[in-house]
């Protein structure tokens, strides 16, 4: 599944994604200094194949179209 809006897409997840999700989503506890390190409660996101796809839910990723190939959480506006 893929929609889209301007340069902006929403996707179901790819295998490819999980680096990103992991790092995404540390970067955004930290930036709320509620990261606590790696544990079980983040078992779900190091196996989202599993966690979700496998049983039936879906996992979306948001991708912006000029972010693609410049790496996690850079933007585009700062590279000018």
């Amino acid at each position: 599944m893929k929609s889209s809006w301007g340069d902006f897409s929403i996707r179901t997840f790819k295998a490819d994604d999980q680096r990103c999700i992991e790092a995404l989503h540390r970067l955004a506890l930290e930036a709320e200094d509620a990261w606590i390190g790696n544990g079980p409660w983040d078992d779900d996101l190091r196996n989202i194949h599993a966690a979700y796809l496998e049983i039936g839910g879906e996992f979306f990723v948001g991708v912006r179209s000029r972010w693609r190939n410049r790496g996690h959480g850079r933007h585009a506006e700062n590279e000018r």
